[in-house]
Order: structure tokens, then sequence, then C-alpha cells
């Protein structure tokens, strides 16, 4: 689950991974509020020292 303001985009069946470089993809299977028929992907990776993310999220 993402969390956008007072609402979420939820996905199924991923694990991020900090000790990983490599992207992890997760599909986008819906949402609450504005995000309620939210379908599409996102990309989450890992940013220099492994404790941050960058997060790109398409829909």
């Amino acid at each position: 689950m993402t969390a956008i303001g007072s609402a979420m985009i939820l996905g199924d069946d991923f694990v991020i991974s900090f000790a990983s470089n490599a992207p992890t993809t997760v599909k986008i299977t819906g949402g609450t509020g504005i995000y309620r028929h939210a379908h599409g992907t996102i990309v989450a990776k890992t940013v220099a020292n492994n404790t941050d993310l960058t997060i790109k999220v398409s829909f």
C-alpha cells in the first residue's frame, strides 16, 4: 500500500528488498478515494546508501 494524501494505492504480492539495487515492480490492483479504480505499476528502487527509495507510480 502507498498512501498519497487521504487515499491509498494498493498492490498485491510484492517484497521490496533494501539489500538489492534491483528495482521492484508492483502491479497496482486498486485503491481508495480518488485511486479507487487505479490500475498500473509502481517501480521502487534504492537510492545511494540503500536506506531510501525512489518510487515512480504510473496508472
